[in-house]
Parts: structure tokens; C-alpha cells; sequence
């Protein structure tokens, strides 16, 4: 009998100079998951794929040196195939941890806690920023934390916070409140000076994708007169603003699916109160403009389409058409690992799902779907998950006489259009890097461990500033409604 792989093998496995033309003009890249197998469709998939069984010796090599020397590895959905690959199959205790930057803060202190004498992070700077600010707080400043890289590692989004715009945006809003209640949510994707510097204008509260409506909702709900301030992410931001208008148009019983106080007339009065940062993004979301939509309509209607909440208008938009047809999902990249995960446990049949967001998340995502299959799925079951790239991805050539051309190189799918599919600061963290950091750990090279050494620059007081709105957000998370102290400046 054939394996899956087989059967495909005619129409995708063709010569990649070939195979890149016709996938690139007409479907996006893909990866068929089944039970046993990764099948790639397409060279972008094909690196992705690369990697989902990782080199063992390395895998040891790596294994190894956690165990005995104690380091934690804590690290970010969207990190390169390879380097997720190879530490999702380290055995270590607790040692690894791979999640969103809020779950990573939350996990360094745990792991630690739990008796870990380092802690390597995998992400942007302020991540590796946040975590060794927080266990200093958490009275930990003798652990050292490592970044696996000496070149600063940015973040489009963090970075927009930081910029002048949007401390006048700020206070902008806060003037034109007056003497009205105002309140400001702020992203969590920013550093903790941003949060200080925001909460130092205007009473602050962090968000996460996963739970930024239901805070508009909430802080509506408690205090109806508010003007509620959204930033720094402007895709999220207009996202947020066509929902809620959305929302105006649902019959009541409708809208108290969302949260059980509101109707179409507090609706409408919340969308008076709400205004948002329009000069902010991520470099990846910005990705899924209109030529991606309209490749998706044309090609994969029959597949659920997921969307990141961070995505431009028309994926947006697309996405929640779908959701009333309970084929689509928007949220975090959480709520679309579940909703795919959901789909693959309640159905016997094959499915297609438009992956929108980074591809990162390809490799905990294929991982639980082979797993899901295994358990729960029927003989023969597929889901099959679509990287929407550009068809006009470009990469930088070594020869310094071509520049830029034509195709996907390794998985930066980036497109001249502006955005990427695959995180290009993300992917600064490799392989290669932990590896580096990993042996100098195990031979005791203190001196030139200090490149990699994360050094806090944030102060206590700026600290404590910034922990406010991300405890006023816990404290919503546990108790479904917000403290009288986060409105307060």
C-alpha cells in the first residue's frame, strides 16, 4: 500500500526550481499532517517540515548539558523550525518551556523556583528584558539569564510603544477626556518601560490577544462613561472596532454571548468611548494584506481560516465571515492552536486550515495535531495547514551582485509588499546560538558568557509601574471583572 507521502509525490515533489514557480502562482505552501506522516506541498513548507524530527545528536548534546548544569530554556511559539524542533525533544524536567512572552515571564520564576541555576530565553530583547527584571523582583538577581545572541533583537511592535507617537497619542486622549474617566490598554508584546511610561499618563492595563475584547467589554460594563484607549497595535486596534460594530448589528441575545451586560445601546455608547493607536504593527501580521485574501478566496474556500487578532482588515474581515459559518477563528496564536485542535478531535474527516499567523507555531501546532490524530482521529485522517505567503516572497541572495530575488530561502517568506510569514528578530535566536551558549555553560567560560548575559537597565521603580496593569489584568483573568484600583492613576 502506498503511504500518503507516495500519493502526493506526482504533483508536489517536482524539481525545486520547478516545484517554487507553480506553487508560488497559484496555492500557498502546505503541510499534510496525518497520524505517521509530515507531508511538505511547496519549499516554503518543506523547511518547515524539515525539522519536525530533529538530529538526535544534537538533541543529546544539548539534553545533556540541562540536565546536568541546570539550565532552563525558555522560548517563544514563533522560534525557527530547527531550534523548536530540536528543544521540544529534550527530555529535561521542566526545562523547556515554550509558549506566548506572558506565559514565559510567568515561567522563568517557575523553573527557577524549581531549582534551575540559569535561564536561556529564546525571543525579542524586551522578553529577555521582562524576565530578568521580574526575577530580580522575584528576589532571583544571582541567576544569570542569556539571550543566544550578541546583536540586539527587536520587535516592530514593541518598538512602536516606544516611539514618541505614542506618548502623544496618550496624551492626547487623555486631554480630550477632560475630566472624564479614562483608561489606557496596552499590549502585553511591550516592554515594561512602556507600560511605566503609559501608566504614568493615563490608569493602564495590560491585554493579551486572547482576552483584549473581552477587557473592552468588562471596562465598559464597570464603568460606562469611560473613554477606553487602545494601543500600540493598530491592526488590533481597527480589528477591535469592527467587532464592536459587528456587535451593534446582533440581536441582544447575541451580544450577552460576548458578556452578559451589554446590549446593542451600551454597545454603541462604548464605540463613542473607544479610540486606538494608528501607528503601530507587526512586522508578520502586516503580511495578510488583500493579494493573500484574495489568493485564499479563490483556492481555499473550503478551509477554516484561522487569524491572528493582530492581522490586517480584509484577513480579518474574511476570518469573521467564516466564524458565521463556524468555520473560522480569531484570537491568539492559544485560541488558534485550540481551535484547530478541537476541529481535528471532533471530526472523522480530512480537513483544510489557512494557518494565519507565524509559521512558527508550525511545530507545537503539527506536533499536537500527529498527536490528536493518533488518539482520536479515523484511518487515513489528514489536516492539512496552508501557510498563506506571499506569492511575491523575496530573499536575500549571498551573492551581493543579485541583492534580493525571487523564491523563499530557509522560511523568511517575506514579501516587497512589506511583512513576513515567518518572524525575521524571531529567527535571529538559532540553532547555532544555544548550542554556543550551551557549551560555554558547560566550560565554564564566564568571561565570554558576558556577551550573552542579560544585564537589567530597568529600574525598580519602573518595574513596579509597569507590573500594575499586568496585575490588574491577572486580576481580571481570576475574578471576571477589574480591581477599583487599575482605574485609578
Amino acid at each position: 500500500m502506498q503511504s500518503l507521502a507516495t500519493q502526493f509525490s506526482k504533483s508536489f515533489f517536482r524539481p525545486a526550481n520547478l516545484r517554487f514557480l507553480s506553487t508560488a502562482a497559484q496555492k500557498f505552501p502546505s503541510l499534510i499532517i496525518s497520524a505517521n506522516e509530515y507531508i511538505p506541498k511547496g519549499p516554503y513548507a518543506e523547511r518547515q517540515a524539515e525539522f519536525l524530527k530533529p538530529d538526535l545528536t544534537t538533541v543529546k548534546k544539548i539534553d545533556d548539558v540541562l540536565k546536568q548544569k541546570k539550565i532552563a530554556v525558555n522560548a517563544h511559539f514563533y522560534m525557527d523550525a530547527e531550534l523548536q524542533g530540536v528543544i521540544t525533544a529534550c527530555q529535561t524536567p521542566n526545562g523547556v518551556f515554550i509558549a506566548d512572552s506572558l506565559a514565559m515571564a510567568d515561567q522563568c520564576v517557575k523553573q527557577v523556583k524549581s531549582g534551575f541555576k540559569s535561564v536561556a530565553v529564546l525571543g525579542v530583547d524586551f522578553m529577555s528584558a521582562n524576565a530578568r527584571a521580574i526575577l530580580d523582583k522575584e528576589g532571583f538577581a544571582n541567576v544569570p539569564v542569556y539571550k543566544t545572541s550578541t546583536k540586539p533583537i527587536g520587535c516592530s511592535l514593541a518598538e512602536a510603544a516606544e516611539k514618541d507617537v505614542y506618548k502623544s497619542y496618550l496624551l492626547t486622549e487623555k486631554r480630550k477626556a477632560g475630566n472624564k474617566p479614562i483608561v489606557n490598554l496596552i499590549y502585553i508584546n511591550t516592554s515594561l518601560p512602556s507600560k511605566a511610561m503609559a501608566q504614568d499618563i493615563i490608569p493602564t492595563i495590560s491585554c493579551t490577544s486572547a482576552n483584549v475584547l473581552r477587557s473592552v467589554l468588562q471596562i465598559a460594563a464597570q464603568k460606562p462613561d469611560c473613554k477606553i484607549c487602545y494601543g500600540p497595535d493598530s491592526y488590533m486596534g481597527n480589528n477591535l472596532e469592527v467587532m464592536l460594530k459587528h456587535l451593534t448589528t446582533q440581536p441582544d441575545s447575541e451580544i450577552k454571548k460576548y458578556h452578559p451586560a451589554h446590549n446593542q445601546k451600551s454597545i454603541a455608547k462604548l464605540l463613542t468611548n473607544f479610540s486606538y493607536f494608528k501607528n503601530g504593527n507587526c512586522v508578520v501580521h502586516h503580511m495578510f494584506g488583500d493579494k493573500v485574501v484574495k489568493n485564499i478566496r479563490e483556492n481555499y474556500d473550503d478551509a477554516y481560516i484561522t487569524a491572528h487578532f493582530e492581522v490586517p482588515g480584509p484577513m480579518f474581515k474574511l476570518a469573521m465571515e467564516k466564524i458565521q459559518k463556524n468555520s473560522g477563528t480569531v484570537g491568539s496564536t492559544s485560541d488558534i492552536l485550540n481551535f484547530i485542535i478541537n476541529k481535528a478531535k471532533s471530526t472523522d474527516e480530512s480537513f483544510k486550515v489557512v494557518l494565519g499567523t507565524e509559521s512558527g507555531m508550525i511545530t507545537k501546532l503539527s506536533q499536537m495535531i500527529q498527536k490528536t490524530l493518533k488518539e482520536h482521529g479515523a484511518k487515513n485522517q489528514t489536516v492539512e495547514v496552508i501557510f498563506p505567503v506571499s506569492s511575491d516572497a523575496v530573499t536575500v541572495s549571498n551573492d551581493k551582485k543579485l541583492g534580493i530575488v525571487p523564491g523563499v530561502r530557509g522560511g523568511e517568506g517575506c514579501s516587497t509588499e512589506g511583512g513576513c510569514a515567518s518572524c525575521p528578530y524571531m529567527k535571529m535566536n538559532t540553532i547555532d546560538g544555544l548550542l554556543h551558549v550551551v557549551e560555554m555553560l558547560n566550560e565554564g567560560k564566564t568571561e565570554e558568557l558576558k556577551k550573552y548575559e542579560v544585564v537589567n537597565k530597568i529600574s525598580d521603580d519602573i518595574v513596579d509601574k509597569a507590573l500594575k496593569p499586568i496585575f490588574a489584568m491577572r486580576y481580571f483573568q481570576k475574578n471576571k471583572e477589574f480591581p477599583e484600583w487599575a482605574f485609578q492613576s
